[in-house]
């Protein structure tokens, strides 16, 4: 029988790393965990008021990270304008529905943004100032890194992390940026990592945007999948088009902590994101969408899971496996009557998505789409 140190992989490791058993000990005992030593609880970064209720809902904590999703234009930004509205607002512990924890050595607020330009990342960043009373603020510091390499975003935001003194919150709109491939196995894992490294070594909370997949409701690529799975909290937001104000409602899709009460906002004229105080006595089920609405990408990716078991199906069979692969990837986002489902079927037709070899023959899906 082989024994472990005639593995290569162990033995190769152990050679290149130096790695002595008295280090390999040292460093498990550091890691251990007691079970008499008295931890303190993590600090309260922000929390959410719950209605007609007398309490708060603690959804980041001092020390962890948490991610902001959502399909584009799903207003994720104007969400993250609330948020630090309240973190840099001294009169935050007042009936507000997000309540910043001002953390008295923790004040300085570093704010990324990956995708807009000066400009426009600008505008957002006066409108913050001018939300909370003042024009600047060296607690504020804010950073257009849309003209960087994925690597030079990565090392200038691990620098400013490491060198600013008084740091208590990070946000990061856009931290699909900061790796080369979403789909890379090792890039997700070590930008996963970096989070939690960051935000426990400095006990700060950090944010992260990343856009949800446009044919399901998972953040996108390996790397989406990385950073729910170690998140603190999961912020889903979506636009609910049942009301004249077309909120976006943001609901708990992860939570670690008990799950708040989902809830809605709008924009007003002047570009700021207002409470919708009257979501309660509405829907608070977002507007299920045609599938005619679909768009292409959305079509391949539902297709391809319909048609994965067999290359065939005949019209019974391909009405019961869309409606169960459209509740899989969209859950109650789309209407998957029986129907509509049908009506879709005769419209892929017509638009070459499947292909029906004469009536009442099976349907396959067209490969040239």
């Amino acid at each position: 029988m082989i024994s472990i140190e005639q593995l290569p992989i162990v033995s190769d490791f152990r050679e290149k790393h130096s790695i002595t058993h008295s280090k390999l000990k040292e460093r498990l005992e550091k890691l251990r965990i007691s079970l008499v030593e008295d931890l303190m609880e993590p600090s309260i970064a922000f929390e959410i008021t719950q209605e007609d209720k007398d309490e708060s809902a603690t959804v980041a904590t001092m020390g962890n990270f948490s991610v902001i999703t959502g399909k584009a234009k799903s207003k994720k930004t104007f969400f993250i304008s609330m948020i630090l509205s309240e973190i840099l607002n001294e009169q935050s512990s007042g009936n507000r529905k997000i309540r910043g924890v001002k953390q008295i050595d923790k004040s300085k607020v570093l704010y990324f943004d990956t995708e807009q330009s000066k400009y426009h990342f600008q505008k957002i960043c006066k409108r913050i100032s001018n939300e909370i009373g003042y024009e600047s603020s060296d607690d504020f510091l804010a950073y257009a890194l849309r003209g960087e390499s994925p690597k030079d975003r990565f090392e200038v935001i691990d620098y400013a992390i490491q060198n600013t003194e008084n740091l208590g919150y990070v946000i990061i709109d856009g931290v699909r940026d900061l790796v080369t491939s979403i789909n890379d196995e090792t890039e997700s894992s070590m930008m996963a990592t970096s989070l939690l490294k960051w935000s426990e070594e400095k006990d700060i909370h950090i944010i992260v945007v990343l856009h949800q997949n446009p044919s399901n409701d998972k953040a996108r690529g390996h790397l989406g999948t990385e950073l729910m799975n170690k998140a603190e909290t999961v912020f889903l937001v979506q636009v609910d088009n049942t009301n004249e104000n077309n909120s976006s409602v943001v609901s708990p899709q992860l939570c670690r902590n008990k799950p708040f009460e989902p809830f809605a906002f709008y924009i007003d004229d002047d570009g700021v994101p207002i409470l919708d105080i009257e979501y309660k006595t509405k829907s608070k089920n977002i507007a299920k969408r045609s599938l005619q609405d679909l768009n292409n990408e959305e079509i391949i990716g539902l297709y391809e899971s319909v048609f994965k078991p067999k290359p065939e199906l005949n019209h019974g069979d391909l009405v019961n496996r869309i409606k169960s692969q459209l509740e899989i990837i969209h859950g109650k986002e789309v209407n998957s009557g029986i129907n509509q489902i049908k009506k879709f079927i005769k419209h892929s037709v017509d638009n070459e998505w499947l292909l029906q070899n004469g009536e009442r023959k099976p349907y396959s899906l067209n490969p040239n789409k």
